[in-house]
């Protein structure tokens, strides 16, 4: 913490990922706002994206670390209706072993597809039609702004996701799936019936890609770091 604090406070400027975590550095750090500029995280617009079809193909795709709760992404396939949902896994990471062995002992219905190159990722993704972001609610997380939901976003996936940090205002705001204030598996499994109807996952679908394409897209999201360095030139 002391550490950080210094550093905080001998930089000419921090850039962070939400507006969340620049009131907590601006709080715990006693830094002006002034000295704080805000870049989340954002995807591109892709030229193949997401159409609605059933069975419904739900996936996590990102990082198998204890943060994301990706049990709770296996507890709703195990318990989901398998005739309407396909449930596919995507990524690595240090828990990887003990969720795939997770997953061939009570053989949940689970298509591992192993790590997915990030210049192969949103093919992937177009393939799909919901996205899943489950994540444990610590102060880390409330901070972040995790990339696979952008991605998700620009595929046309509306994203499932614990109403916590920016990311679940964003999915709130821009009606653009669903964010859970419960996020246990009973409310999963509700948001999955919701987007199974295919008049409310095509407005979602339709709202993911508009708002990456006027608030994330990569260009948006870089202006402040531009606008900023332009300022130090001068």
């Amino acid at each position: 913490m002391n550490l950080e604090k210094e550093a905080f406070k001998n930089s000419d400027h921090l850039i962070v990922v939400s507006e969340r975590m620049k009131e907590y550095i601006s709080k715990e750090f006693k830094i002006t706002n002034k000295k704080i500029t805000i870049a989340p995280n954002g995807s591109d617009l892709q030229q193949s994206v997401a159409e609605f079809q059933k069975p419904l193909k739900v996936i996590y795709a990102g990082i198998f670390s204890y943060w994301e709760k990706i049990g709770d992404f296996i507890d709703i396939a195990k318990q989901a209706n398998q005739e309407t949902f396909r449930f596919y896994l995507a990524g690595a990471g240090p828990i990887k072993h003990q969720l795939i062995e997770r997953i061939r002992k009570e053989k949940i219905p689970i298509s591992y597809l192993g790590y997915v190159p990030r210049q192969r990722i949103n093919k992937l993704l177009a393939r799909m039609q919901i996205g899943i972001a489950p994540s444990t609610k610590d102060l880390a997380r409330q901070v972040a702004s995790p990339i696979k939901v952008f991605d998700y976003l620009a595929s046309g996936l509306p994203v499932i996701t614990p109403k916590i940090g920016d990311w679940g205002e964003i999915i709130n705001n821009e009606d653009c799936g669903i964010a859970l204030v419960d996020d246990n598996v009973e409310s999963y499994l509700k948001a999955l019936d919701i987007l199974a109807q295919k008049n409310i996952w095509t407005e979602k679908s339709r709202n993911a890609i508009s708002v990456i394409e006027k608030k994330f897209s990569w260009t948006k999201v870089l202006e402040p770091i531009t606008n900023l360095l332009l300022t130090y030139e001068k």
